[in-house]
């Protein structure tokens, strides 16, 4: 086995180092999906591009786990949503195996949200809703994508080539359809635990649990 070397002190230190005691959470009277849209928008004015970039863990049939970055498309209704081609792997667990797990990190705040829930598909209505706010750019790579195949494209040049047909057959289209194989699925969260970094390793874990009377509370330090 490789040694790939010691992490560096400093680096040790930065993710370690909580810039105050008053980020840690009350969890007296904290409510879990509050908490998030807070640290999510402390998240998106440090790095805009990355903050809803989230690990999606799935398991399929034979209890094989796979794990994979996906990007947070919604919030509503205390539900976190993504998207996926309908013949992906993802899909194919989801439909074995309906329960997920999403994990973030940003690391500009040293912090982790874990979410584990049930996972829904959202009905055609919604789907098309959460398509129709991508940018234009990224619905045509969506259309592109389903047009590429390992038999028949074999380099990127290839699937440039692809892209441009694809938008070249959207010229004109004010707004682009949702293509059918685009699946938007939300999970529904049954437990979501905060961390936050602190020195001397002394860090801030808050776990939320849902059970029928609502969110149970308690702090783990770890």
């Amino acid at each position: 086995m490789s040694n790939l070397g010691a992490v560096p002190n400093d680096l040790v230190h930065a993710l370690s180092a909580n810039e105050s005691a008053s980020d840690l959470i009350d969890i007296a009277t904290a409510d879990p999906l509050s908490v998030f849209q807070s640290w999510y928008k402390d998240a998106k004015a440090a790095a805009p591009e990355t903050a809803g970039a989230m690990t999606l863990s799935t398991v399929d049939a034979a209890m094989k786990p796979s794990a994979r970055i996906v990007m947070l498309r919604s919030t509503e209704g205390g539900a976190f949503s993504f998207a996926t081609n309908s013949q992906s792997n993802k899909a194919a667990h989801l439909s074995q195996n309906p329960f997920a797990s999403l994990t973030f990190f940003w690391a500009q705040h040293n912090r982790q949200v874990r979410i584990d829930g049930a996972v829904q598909e959202w009905g055609a209505t919604e789907t098309d809703a959460l398509f129709t706010r991508r940018r234009r750019d990224a619905q045509i790579g969506e259309w592109t994508s389903q047009g590429m195949s390992a038999a028949t494209h074999s380099s990127y040049a290839d699937a440039e080539a692809e892209r441009a047909r694809v938008a070249a057959s959207f010229d004109g289209v004010t707004d682009i359809p949702r293509p059918p194989f685009w699946r938007a699925y939300k999970v529904i969260p049954h437990s979501i635990e905060f961390w936050q970094g602190n020195v001397g390793r002394l860090h801030d874990r808050v776990l939320f649990t849902r059970d029928n009377n609502g969110w149970k509370r308690e702090r783990l330090i770890a």
